[in-house]
C-alpha cells in the first residue's frame, strides 16, 4: 500500500515546483527567456535600494536594435524573433552573475549593472557594441548584421530618485544615441 506520509511529501514537493514555474512565467519574457519588465522593476528597486544602504553605485543600460522595424519589415517576424533571441544570448554570455537582464518589449533591453560606476558602465557599453557589431546573426541563408545603440544611466545622480527617474535617463540618453547617429552609447 502506498504510504500517506511520502505522497504528502511529494504533493507538497510539486506544489512548490508548479510554485515556482508559475513565478519564474510570471517574470520572465516568453521569446527570450529574460526578465520582463514588471521583475525588472523589482529588481531595480532592490538594486537602488541596497545601493542607497551600502552607499555604493550602479548603472542601467538601455539597449534598443537598431532599424529593427525595417529589417521586421524586409525579413519578416519570424527572422525578428530569431534575431531578438540572438541577440539576448550575446548578452547572456556578457552577464556577470549579479548582472540582471531584462526585455523591456519590443526590440528594447535592459542591463542592470550593480556596483558599476560610469567608467565600468561605459566600458561594458563599448564591448556590447563590439561584440553586436562583430556578430552574423540569424541563418547561414539569411546572415543579418545588426547594431545597436545604448542610453546609460547611473545612481546615484542628482537627476535619479527612484527606478522610474532613472529609467527615463537611461532612455533619453538612448534616444540622444540614436540622434547621434546609432551604434554608439551616451550617457
Amino acid at each position: 500500500a502506498a504510504n500517506p506520509v511520502l505522497d504528502r511529501a511529494y504533493d507538497f514537493e510539486e506544489a512548490l515546483r508548479r510554485q515556482d514555474e508559475m513565478r519564474q512565467l510570471a517574470e520572465t519574457d516568453p521569446l527570450t527567456g529574460l526578465f520582463n519588465r514588471r521583475a525588472l522593476r523589482e529588481r531595480l528597486e532592490r538594486e537602488i535600494s541596497r545601493a542607497e544602504r551600502n552607499n555604493t553605485v550602479m548603472s542601467c543600460l538601455m539597449l534598443d536594435i537598431d532599424l529593427f522595424k525595417r529589417l521586421n519589415d524586409t525579413y519578416g517576424h519570424e527572422l525578428g524573433d530569431r534575431v531578438l533571441v540572438q541577440l539576448s544570448d550575446l548578452l547572456r554570455r556578457e552577464q556577470r552573475a549579479m548582472d540582471v537582464l531584462a526585455r523591456l518589449g519590443g526590440e528594447e533591453f535592459v542591463v542592470v549593472l550593480p556596483e558599476t560606476g560610469m567608467r565600468g558602465a561605459r566600458i561594458y557599453a563599448e564591448r556590447i557594441l563590439r561584440k553586436v557589431g562583430a556578430a552574423t546573426l540569424c541563418t547561414a541563408q539569411h546572415p543579418v548584421q545588426i547594431t545597436v545603440s545604448i542610453g546609460i544611466a547611473t545612481f546615484p545622480d542628482e537627476r535619479v530618485t527612484d527606478t522610474d527617474s532613472l529609467l527615463r535617463l537611461a532612455d533619453t540618453n538612448l534616444l540622444r544615441a540614436k540622434a547621434d547617429g546609432r551604434n554608439r552609447y551616451r550617457d
